[in-house]
């Protein structure tokens, strides 16, 4: 469902509350409508310096609760990012998740509240900039042209496969406006004779006078003031037809989006090409499938590295399809220590191999496992973010810190204390996202507890260190 509200300037108010048949809060600018009627009846070269695709790096911004809840789910992001690409095949557009997506805890933000401030706070430039938020009254989505190059905004309830939401407000970034702009006040004559000055000044879009849902094919009798019925085109994106029915840009289209991305926004051809690599599927490792029993505390993920890929996309599902795990992570094994997993329930994972350019690879098969109760060693940690192994460690083995975060690269204090609290190592050290080894010195056998602090977060880690 692709209800918008387009706002190509800076959105004057802070909040949006618009009842169930409000569809549209915004005519298009005038300076706009004249440029795109000017490109309409003077169309300049349509050429880049690159052949092939068009590659538009998009910044991905999504938006929870103010507890870090209600967030968009990766695994229907970046199905939807797949069949956005092959939405704009026609047009030569390919869009890509460009660098880690962003997070937002704010629950105004998350029902429409404050997005003029949202988009000022946290638009990356030289991206288009994407906010999936959580319900607004009345709207799927919106465009705004404001300051650092304008957004998108997306309701999640309205994100999915299958839905032209995302297709069609991007249509509206690139410089289209609905296809029954205009029919009110400069209607476009079912004959077509004054396409270029009248309504959406394209010729190949049929005059469009649906400001409303429609399901297709149109039936009614609306006509314009010649007297013609009117046929609008249901298969078109920038209608308001259902979305089972949209399926295309017309040519005319696509050409003036092509026009707008390569003069208007050509800062966002600024990047190197994204790797694009077919990678295949990746082997899961352990545990191995329909294991149980495993000790809660212990349960560590693992998969084959998969060449090419970058990154993976780890999916853990509780029966029969309670998200418990949503993470992107380079690395090939993850610890589940965190995460709240039940004794006793079965648990399905999965594993997606991806790169900068490519997030459309299948999933790996399902396996599954059964957590068992916890072992003596706790392996608990206040996040996600931080696990230690080999736990039980040798005195005087080497200790492998991994971190998770991918926005940790940080000067640390790691510190090492016995069940008295004595500090018996004290460390500093430069931690990067991933592995990193810490030298232990020889010491008694016992249990231990680690404490790593930067300046703004600390960890604890309980371990058990052996002499053999």
């Amino acid at each position: 469902m692709k209800i918008c509200i387009t706002l190509l300037f800076a959105l004057l108010v802070s909040s949006f509350s618009f009842g169930q048949n409000q569809l549209c809060g915004t005519e298009m600018p005038q300076e706009t409508l004249d440029w795109l009627k000017q490109i309409q009846q003077n169309p300049p070269p349509v050429k880049d310096a690159r052949s092939g695709l068009l590659y538009v790096p998009i910044k991905f911004h999504i938006i929870g609760d103010d507890t870090g809840g209600q967030y968009y789910k990766k695994e229907t992001l970046f199905a939807v990012l797949c069949e956005l690409n092959d939405q704009f095949a026609a047009s030569n557009f390919y869009f890509y998740k460009s660098g880690n997506i962003n997070y937002i805890k704010n629950s105004n933000y998350y029902v429409g509240i404050g997005g003029s401030i949202m988009i000022n706070t946290y638009n990356i430039e030289g991206h288009v900039n994407a906010y999936i938020t959580g319900p607004i009254p009345g709207l799927c989505g919106y465009f705004t042209g404001g300051p650092k190059k304008g957004a998108v905004v997306l309701i999640k309830g309205c994100l999915g496969k299958g839905n032209s939401t995302f297709a069609h407000e991007l249509g509206h970034y690139f410089s289209l406006p609905h296809t029954f702009n205009g029919w009110q006040s400069n209607p476009e004559f079912v004959n077509g004779s004054n396409c270029t000055t009248a309504g959406d000044f394209f010729c190949d879009t049929p005059a469009d006078y649906l400001d409303y849902r429609w399901s297709c094919p149109y039936t009614g009798s609306k006509t314009d003031t010649l007297g013609d019925t009117i046929k609008p085109d249901h298969t078109l994106f920038m209608s308001y037809a259902s979305d089972v029915c949209c399926t295309r840009f017309s040519g005319e289209q696509q050409t003036v989006m092509n026009i707008n991305l390569t003069t208007t926004r050509n800062y966002l051809l600024n990047f190197s090409d994204p790797a694009m690599d077919p990678m295949g599927t990746s082997n899961l490792l352990k545990p191995i499938d329909g294991l149980s029993n495993i000790p809660v505390n212990q349960i560590i993920l693992e998969w084959d590295p998969v060449t090419g890929a970058e990154e993976y996309h780890l999916v853990v599902k509780k029966q029969p399809n309670m998200v418990i795990i949503d993470v992107v992570t380079s690395n090939t094994k993850y610890y589940t220590s965190a995460s709240g997993l039940l004794v006793g329930y079965t648990y399905e994972w999965k594993v997606k191999p991806m790169n900068a350019g490519n997030t459309c690879e299948d999933y790996s098969p399902e396996w599954t496992f059964i957590p068992g109760f916890a072992s003596a060693i706790d392996d608990a940690v206040e996040d996600n973010s931080l696990f230690i192994y080999p736990n039980p460690v040798s005195s005087g083995q080497d200790l492998i810190v991994l971190i998770n975060s991918y926005d940790f690269d940080n000067d640390a204090t790691f510190q090492l204390y016995d069940v008295n609290g004595q500090v018996v190592m004290n460390q500093q050290v430069h931690f990067n996202q991933g592995e990193n080894n810490v030298d232990l010195p020889e010491l008694y056998a016992g249990v231990y507890f680690v404490r790593l602090y930067t300046d703004d977060k600390t960890y604890y880690k309980r371990i058990m260190i052996l002499n053999d």
